[in-house]
């Protein structure tokens, strides 16, 4: 569903066509327990400066206990007088709680435009999202990003 804080569609194109970078961030815990859900939020770099300090991504990732399911909300905005503007965001989970039908089914949001994903093809584990969002946005991170979800020993 398209807002007010979605750009035109035409604009978020020419936006995703441009090359990106992002330094370096970490993410941020925002809650734990039954859902533990965290962030990363960090600014985008862009050739020439173009959109100097104007484009923001912010990666979601949240996990349920019951069911046990992860869902992932990776957007990219650009901001307009202050209010940020959502350029394209990806919307997906490994285990939908939903029709296809159903407005909360893995979709993505490209400006005013809502396209949702078939039945059994969309990005369903955070590397796939994530390789997905990269895709789409025209991004690259300066650091690999890992899952905040996944445990690691270092």
């Amino acid at each position: 569903m398209a807002n007010h804080l979605d750009l035109p569609r035409k604009e978020a194109d020419e936006l995703l066509a441009v090359q990106k970078s992002a330094p370096e961030a970490a993410w941020i815990a925002l809650s734990s327990g039954r859902i533990e859900s965290w962030a990363l939020v960090t600014g985008v770099i862009t050739p020439g400066g173009l959109y100097k300090k104007a484009l923001t991504v912010e990666l979601i990732c949240k996990r349920s206990v019951r069911p046990l399911r992860e869902s992932f909300k990776f957007s990219l905005f650009r901001l307009e007088f202050g209010a940020p503007k959502r350029a394209y965001q990806l919307d997906t989970s490994n285990v939908p709680l939903c029709d296809p039908e159903d407005h909360d089914w893995p979709h993505e949001h490209i400006g005013t435009d809502r396209i949702c994903f078939g039945s059994s093809a969309f990005p369903q584990t955070f590397e796939e999202a994530l390789e997905h969002f990269c895709n789409a946005v025209n991004i690259q991170f300066d650091e690999v990003i890992e899952s905040p979800l996944e445990f690691k020993l270092r």
